[in-house]
């Protein structure tokens, strides 16, 4: 081993030596040492024991180019427990042999261990509250004598110092601690010195935690629902506030949990229920402090509440519906759903709840029967409002409307028409009242000259009328004027035109022998009734005319005129008045010296009340009636239905008219269907021509969704038509003779039934038909040269009365 670090050194000489570097030390893994031996020392000295020194290599760097060359360092190294000098010294060789042996005194170190003296550390509770916490500490040797003036140091579970101390005389240390709440494990420990070696213990103390004060308040009073204030203070024993967080609680409800802010916690809320509430706050604790709770009963009072009632309509009218809003609202004046309200209208009760917005509804019809809208809430106290009720009584109108329409659309003087009211307050017939028809302005009277009063019976107000032979025919004034204690009066007017009667003349040839010449004829309406109007008549004769009046239509009026023996013409001319057409008619007068017989039966005049027809016939739901009361083929009236139920007039539906079985058809051959309008169906119709003169079966049908199908069936007689014949005398001078002639109906209408005729020449009848009314008659013989008798006889049928015509015809 030395050669080895003979062989090292030499090298590391051979180059320091170049450099003239001076060695001091070496660091070299491969650097030499020389071990010195040293006398064996004391394997227990104490701090005051001699020491022994022992000698540690010095290293020499051969790398080291400091110029020390000539200098060996020796550090000898005392190590202690008390404090010793440490001596260096610096030889200088001058060669090799002195470097070597010198290198290898300088790298011996002299060691000098002292073994220390042993402690023990003891540790006791002495106090054990949060801010109040303490330990005695006692620091010894190992045989029990005290260490005085020894440092403590006292550190948590985490090894984090949180007290220093130092020993009394005795060795005793009373450590205050700032510890938390709870169990805390310490470590008591002492570091040791130069004389005494460390030491430590472990300690657990339970630090027991405060009990903070609470205090709870809350504003009051309160009602449901109102916003209330609690306030939480939590403070330690001192007054002094506290950190941590409150739960607050409602009713063992959880309301919030809040962080104390300088030891208080304020938040709202509202009670929802009434009746007595916990409030309970509870302070959670924290390091330092317990839990604590606090508790406040707080009264929550119901709710005022309010019931306000309204309608849509506050002057209903019988039939409305009107509908009734119920507001609840409490006394914050917010609406209060969900919530049973019984509402009473007219002893009628409904049973609602209240919606989102506090409001129920109901919907009630007004009876006939009803006067008023009473309307009562209630609302009965539960448990978080109080009852309330209230009332709203709304009047009734009363309002008549009233419809008027009279039945014939070709009225006449004379005739026999229905004047018809109809009545309803909102589509609800009336029944009760007076009406009285005003013409003109004068009500009609009756064959005493008391004015007319007419029952109210299912709305409908119904007057047979003649109309006065006296009246003009022109455009009146029809007034209804209804009254009754409930309703008022109400009155309306509608124009009622009155046409003029078609008249004809009835003569026959007229005869004389002397200047004395007597005019006979008969002027008749087309009922062939006379005439009962002042009229003017003139008459033409052979170039003159003469002007009389008649009252009744007779004509017998004389004139004296100096005439030859032969035929003349005369013109018979009926003027037009307020209440007739005028007419004409032709004849022809003979004069002869000797007389002429003849055999003329003249048409009878009509003297006869004409059959009555359209009387109403009411059935559960529906009265049928026609507009006028004598009806004839080809006549234009109203069929009319009133449809009610429980007097409400029915509106929709649909309606057709039947005769004979048969729905009445428009012109394109269409069941004409009629639209139900405030009860009524009218149907302006034309009685057809070809309809024969009997009584009829007319049906009104009724359909629809409600009221399924209604039928009612009633009679319609129909009259004849009067028929005149119009043929003027007839002049002729051939061998051929025709007869030619016109059979018209009341409305001067050519005739459009066949019908028997029957033709009487000179006594001679001759049978034929027509069903045109025109008649083409050639006569069959030939004639002789003078007067011949002529009758033309028009049969009865189931259309058509009977007439005749007496005329002549004079071959020349």
């Amino acid at each position: 081993m030395l050669n080895n670090k003979k062989t090292f050194l030499f090298f590391t000489i051979l180059i320091t030596a170049l450099f003239a570097m001076t060695i001091v030390s070496a660091t070299d893994n491969n650097d030499m040492t020389s071990d010195t031996d040293m006398p064996a020392i004391d394997e227990s000295p104490s701090a005051s024991d001699n020491v022994n020194m022992i000698s540690e290599k010095q290293e020499v760097n051969k790398d080291d180019n400091n110029n020390k060359l000539n200098t060996v360092s020796t550090t000898n190294t005392l190590t202690k427990h008390n404090t010793k000098n440490i001596k260096t010294k610096t030889e200088t060789v001058t060669n090799y042999s002195q470097l070597v042996s010198k290198i290898e005194d300088a790298t011996t170190t002299t060691k000098i261990t002292s073994k220390k003296i042993n402690t023990k550390v003891t540790s006791t509770v002495v106090n054990k509250k949060v801010g109040n916490s303490s330990i005695n500490v006692t620091l010894k040797t190992s045989d029990d004598n005290v260490i005085s003036n020894a440092k403590i140091t006292v550190l948590d579970k985490n090894n984090k110092i949180i007290a220093n101390a130092t020993t009394n005389n005795k060795g005793i240390s009373n450590i205050k601690l700032d510890l938390s709440g709870g169990t805390n494990s310490l470590t008591v420990k002492y570091d040791g010195n130069a004389t005494y070696n460390p030491s430590n213990t472990t300690v657990s103390i339970n630090v027991e935690k405060l009990t903070p004060k609470i205090t709870l308040t809350a504003t009051t009073p309160v009602v449901v629902n109102q916003t209330i204030i609690i306030t939480t203070s939590v403070k330690d024993a001192n007054n002094k506030p506290i950190t941590g967080n409150v739960t607050i609680r409602l009713n063992n409800n959880i309301l919030k949990t809040i962080t104390l802010s300088n030891g208080q916690a304020t938040t709202t809320t509202k009670i929802t229920n009434s009746g007595s509430n916990q409030i309970i706050a509870t302070y959670n604790g924290n390091v330092n402090f317990t839990t604590i709770t606090a508790n406040k009963t707080v009264t929550v009072n119901k709710l005022n509440t309010t019931l306000n009632i309204s309608a849509n309509n506050t002057a209903p009218r019988v039939n409305d519906k009107v509908k009734i809003t119920v507001s609840l609202k409490d006394s914050s004046n917010k609406a209060v759903s969900n919530q049973n309200v019984t509402v009473k209208i007219n002893e009628k009760s409904y049973a609602l709840t209240t919606d989102k917005n506090g409001n129920a509804i109901a919907d009630y019809t007004l009876t006939k029967s009803d006067k008023a809208v009473n309307v009562t809430a209630t609302f009965k106290s539960n448990g978080n409002y109080l009852a309330s009720k209230n009332s709203l009584n709304i009047t009734r109108k009363y309002q008549a409307d009233m419809e008027l329409l009279t039945g014939s659309f070709d009225t006449k003087p004379g005739d026999t028409v229905k004047l018809i009211a109809h009545i309803q307050d909102n589509h609800m017939d009336i029944d009760g009242g007076q009406l009285v028809f005003k013409l003109n302005g004068m009500s009609l009277k009756d064959e005493n000259s008391s004015a007319v009063i007419v029952i109210i019976k299912n709305g409908l107000a119904i007057l047979e009328y003649k109309i006065p032979d006296t009246l003009g025919a022109r455009t009146h004034n029809l007034t209804a004027v209804y009254a009754s204690n409930t309703y008022g009066r109400v009155e309306l007017t509608t124009p009622m035109t009155i046409g003029k009667y078609v008249t004809h003349i009835d003569v026959n040839p007229l005869y004389t022998t002397n200047n004395k010449i007597r005019i006979k004829a008969q002027i008749v309406d087309q009922n062939n009734q006379a005439l009962n109007k002042q009229t003017t008549v003139s008459i033409k004769l052979n170039g003159k005319s003469y002007t009389l009046n008649t009252t009744n239509g007779t004509i017998d009026y004389q004139i004296n005129q100096t005439l030859a023996n032969g035929y003349y013409n005369i013109t018979i001319i009926s003027g037009e008045n307020g209440k007739y057409l005028g007419s004409t008619a032709k004849t022809v007068l003979i004069k002869s010296v000797t007389e002429i017989k003849t055999n003329y039966i003249n048409n009878t005049l009509n003297t006869k009340t004409t059959t009555k027809s359209g009387d109403i016939k009411t059935g559960n739901v529906m009265s049928i009636l026609t507009g006028a009361s004598i009806i004839k083929p080809g006549d234009r009236l109203k069929l009319i239905a009133h449809l009610s139920d429980e007097q409400i007039d029915i509106s929709g539906g649909q309606l057709v008219f039947k005769l004979n079985g048969l729905s009445l058809k428009d012109e394109n051959g269409s069941a004409v269907i009629v639209k139900i309008k405030d009860g009524l169906g009218i149907l302006d119709y034309k009685i057809p021509d070809t309809l024969g003169a009997r009584t009829h079966n007319l049906t009104a049908v009724y359909s629809s969704s409600k009221y399924d199908r209604v039928e009612l069936s009633t009679d319609l007689t129909m009259n004849r038509l009067n028929t005149h014949i119009e043929i003027d005398p007839i002049f002729t001078s051939s061998s051929t003779n025709y007869i030619k002639a016109q059979i018209l109906d009341d409305n001067n209408q050519l005739i459009n039934k066949q019908t028997q005729i029957v033709i009487k020449i000179d006594g001679k009848s001759y049978n034929l038909t027509t069903s045109n009314g025109k008649i083409n008659y050639k006569v069959p013989t030939i004639l002789s040269k003078g007067l011949h008798q002529i009758t033309i006889i028009a049969g009865e049928n189931g259309k058509y009365i009977s007439s005749r015509k007496n005329t002549v015809l004079i071959q020349t």
